[in-house]
């Protein structure tokens, strides 16, 4: 055994631990931070009560001296009962400032992953666990070093050897995945804290929350990002792809609540754990049948690239994306045959792709057996969902009548029912898109507008918290009139 390849295995495995404990330490901090700042956050209202309290004991003594006659003493309580009015009222000037760091509390607030655990402590626990298999590696790095300070040689070098092997094959990947998370984590969470995200990813959060789950559910933090992720992740993060951090990719958010169910369902996709493509078209499946044309317009025209959909190095990818995302619209328009609800969408869905692949270099076209895959894929996904968790196709005449209210200032005229969904409203914004394209920013406007009145009306009628009314999973279609 040569000293060197000792020492730069353990140089690296210095410096993988360091990181590490970095990962443990920053995301906890974080958690303590934002402790701090809720507890200070109530202190402007309550010196406002303490100050009303004063005054009410003021008008007290005041009536207690008046029985005993005592009028200077009135004179100065009555200058101190003003000095309090004056207090009380520059205080309620607080109000502005309250409703801000209202704000910044509700920014504050981090999705759970049960009733006790933050979501950071899942990269919290993830770190640890690669620590744990970092102490495996230094403890055959330091039996290298014992046989070879007993001279030998051949069994130090074997041990080695073997350290070298873990470290490749379970350290430095899956570490480098982990802190690839953990720089989105934060980063994401700092964007989500300024606001810079207009409050996209919280309305991104309470979408998930309704979502079809896996057992006992699936809780994620949305954050604003430059890629969307083509596989599960472990902090579960949804990444909304820049530039788009508006209502438009909302529908994109179920795309990696897809992976987690191919990745969590057991048997039922356990044949496509190493299959990429696999599994992210089952993941396009899965959304398009969740959050039906919304997905679809989101995916086709906004995050697909047609010009890159044949590429050869990614096996095509692109291509079979949208191909999924197309022929996903046609399972679901056959289970109505008469009057198939989403055949339009579907046919301009098509055509504006096909214009985009026309100047795809290379140009190409899917063979016969990717298609068949495919929908063997589609299949799949849409056996294991069920008809019932999809978008329900009887409520779409409902859907575009409020997409025409919306980008006309007539959003508060629409009549809410207690089994509307917030997935209606990003599905009647792009139906309102597509007829006027030219009002994209008033129709944005409405739609958010008209999801606070769902969301607002919803919780009325729940007597519940916000999303409580549509909490689990989406309804069966049976239980929905229009």
């Amino acid at each position: 055994m040569t000293e060197p390849d000792a020492f730069m295995l353990k140089t690296r495995l210095d410096n993988l631990r360091r990181n590490l404990e970095d990962v443990e330490h920053v995301v906890k901090s974080v958690g303590e931070q934002r402790s701090v700042f809720h507890g200070l956050l109530p202190l402007p209202r309550t010196v406002r009560g303490a100050l009303a309290e004063v005054g009410s004991r003021v008008d007290l003594i005041l009536g207690a001296l008046r029985r005993e006659d005592m009028t200077t003493a009135e004179q100065e309580i009555e200058r101190l009962g003003a000095r309090v009015t004056e207090l009380t009222v520059r205080m309620g000037e607080q109000a502005a400032a309250d409703e801000v760091l209202s704000e910044v509390e509700r920014r504050f607030n981090i999705v759970q992953l049960s009733d006790k655990e933050e979501l950071g402590s899942v990269l919290v626990d993830a770190a640890k666990d690669q620590k744990e298999k970092l102490a495996e590696v230094e403890k055959r790095v330091r039996s290298a070093e014992e046989k070879a300070a007993q001279g030998k040689g051949e069994e130090a070098n074997q041990l080695l050897d073997e350290a070298w092997n873990t470290y490749a094959t379970q350290l430095s990947a899956s570490t480098d995945r982990l802190f690839s998370e953990y720089v989105d984590f934060l980063g994401g969470l700092a964007l989500r804290d300024s606001g810079f995200d207009r409050g996209i990813c919280s309305i991104a959060d309470e979408l998930i929350r309704q979502a079809p789950k896996i057992g006992g559910g699936w809780s994620s933090l949305t954050i604003p990002a430059h890629h969307e992720a083509l596989n599960m992740t472990l902090a579960r993060i949804i990444r909304l792809g820049f530039p788009e951090w508006t209502v438009w990719t909302l529908p994109l958010t179920a795309h990696e609540l897809g992976h987690v169910l191919v990745a969590e369902t057991g048997d039922a996709f356990a044949d496509v754990e190493d299959d990429r493509t696999a599994q992210v078209c089952l993941a396009d499946a899965y959304g398009t049948l969740v959050m039906g044309p919304a997905y679809a317009c989101a995916a086709m025209l906004i995050r697909l690239n047609p010009l890159t959909a044949f590429h050869p190095e990614d096996d095509r990818l692109t291509a079979k994306r949208a191909e999924t995302v197309l022929r996903t619209l046609d399972h679901m328009n056959a289970w109505d045959e008469v009057d198939p609800p989403y055949a339009q969408v579907r046919q301009g869905l098509e055509a504006a792709w096909a214009e985009g692949t026309g100047h795809a270099e290379p140009s190409g076209e899917l063979g016969a057996e990717e298609l068949e895959t495919l929908e063997a894929w589609i299949e799949r996904m849409s056996g294991w969902l069920g008809s019932y968790r999809a978008l329900p196709g009887e409520h779409w005449p409902r859907i575009k009548r409020w997409a025409q209210a919306l980008g006309t200032e007539k959003q508060d005229e629409i009549e809410l029912q207690n089994d509307d969904e917030h997935r209606f409203v990003l599905n009647a914004a792009w139906q309102a898109r597509l007829d006027h394209p030219e009002q994209t920013e008033h129709i944005a406007r409405d739609a958010l507008a008209l999801w606070r009145r769902l969301d607002e009306h919803l919780r009325k009628e729940t007597g519940g918290g916000k999303g409580q009314a549509q909490a689990g999973s989406f309804p069966h279609s049976g239980q929905h009139t229009t």
